[in-house]
């Protein structure tokens, strides 16, 4: 079954896998070597560490990856593996009928897959599923997995119904302030209560000002006049950055939040800016040209506005003629 899945069904690939199979154990074939040579973990190993998990037991889950990482195991393999756990999880857990053609594997393991099922809530399996590509995503951006992996683990152990937490989580209500009593009064009783402190009459309390959000305010009249040389500055940094901003527009400013609009067709541009490495730039722009921190979010808009242009310079008509013959357009200029 480990040789087929491999193989994706293919009998050239089977049997190459099989060759490799032969020179690495020069002898009989266990199942071990299967899962050695291509690298998958056993399925097993998925049991146990979801078992941890399902009794809450994080130190028990760290330990056990610690102990499977120093077995040769690759973390990343060892994350898609466990997301297919995860996901047989979620089948066998929604679906009585027709299993073992869903889960595609052996009828015992998908006894076992049933019988562990039974012991997690779906919105927990859930939850691990997310958890487990969230780690995916982040691995992306991090050199060792192995941080974000640990911290997953930990976060799907601990248990926020726990008895000792229960009570504390639980929202307290509101004690009612009498009418005859003012804003000022109350907060004071408060905190000589709270800090057991003696109370203070003659001290005020400071009234909440507009003064930071007047200072950290962005003017979005500028930010439309000054789009033209924001998308040619973008360009000269991050060209791949420029070309998703294609079709971008400034929609609305709010404080210090600049929102920019896309058309509703255009969302693999908005997810390609969203990611850190080209949010941090179109930020980083804004940040020179207004000498203050922005901060930008995306939206899909249905209504299109025409969206501002760089300043172009006259092309030369051999340039034009090329561009018109390919259909393309020009990324940067010397």
């Amino acid at each position: 079954m480990a040789l087929a899945k491999a193989s994706d069904g293919s009998m050239r690939d089977a049997e190459s896998i099989l060759d490799e199979l032969v020179s690495f154990t020069k002898a009989d074939i266990k199942l071990s070597d299967v899962y050695s040579v291509l690298g998958v973990v056993e399925q097993e190993y998925l049991f146990e560490m979801t078992q941890k998990i399902i009794k809450k037991d994080a130190a028990s889950a760290i330990q056990f990856l610690d102990q499977l990482l120093d077995r040769g195991k690759e973390p990343n393999q060892l994350l898609i593996n466990l997301i297919e756990h995860y996901r047989n999880l979620m089948v066998a857990k929604v679906s009585a009928a027709n299993q073992e053609k869903l889960l595609d594997l052996p009828l015992e393991v998908c006894q076992q897959i049933t019988g562990q099922s039974r012991q997690i809530s779906l919105e927990d399996i859930l939850a691990g599923f997310n958890s487990f590509v969230r780690v995916q995503e982040t691995a992306r951006y991090m050199d060792n997995i192995r941080i974000p992996f640990e911290v997953a683990l930990v976060k799907l152990c601990y248990c926020p119904t726990a008895p000792q937490l229960k009570s504390s989580l639980q929202p307290q209500p509101a004690k009612e302030i009498p009418k005859s009593q003012s804003l000022h009064a109350a907060i004071a009783s408060s905190s000589e209560r709270i800090i057991g402190t003696p109370r203070n009459d003659h001290l005020k309390i400071a009234q909440p000002t507009d003064r930071l959000s007047k200072e950290t305010a962005i003017d979005f009249e500028r930010v439309q006049q000054l789009w033209p040389e924001f998308l040619e500055r973008v360009n000269k940094i991050k060209v791949s950055a420029a070309h998703y901003l294609e079709g971008a527009y400034p929609l609305k400013v709010s404080g210090a939040v600049l929102s920019i609009g896309f058309s509703h067709n255009l969302n693999f541009n908005k997810e390609s800016l969203e990611r850190k490495e080209n949010l941090s730039v179109l930020e980083s722009v804004w940040k020179a040209l207004l000498n203050q921190e922005v901060k930008i979010n995306f939206s899909l808009v249905k209504e299109v506005r025409h969206p501002a242009k760089a300043p172009s310079e006259e092309i030369d008509p051999a340039v034009q003629s090329a561009i018109a013959a390919f259909n393309g357009r020009v990324v940067r200029k010397s």
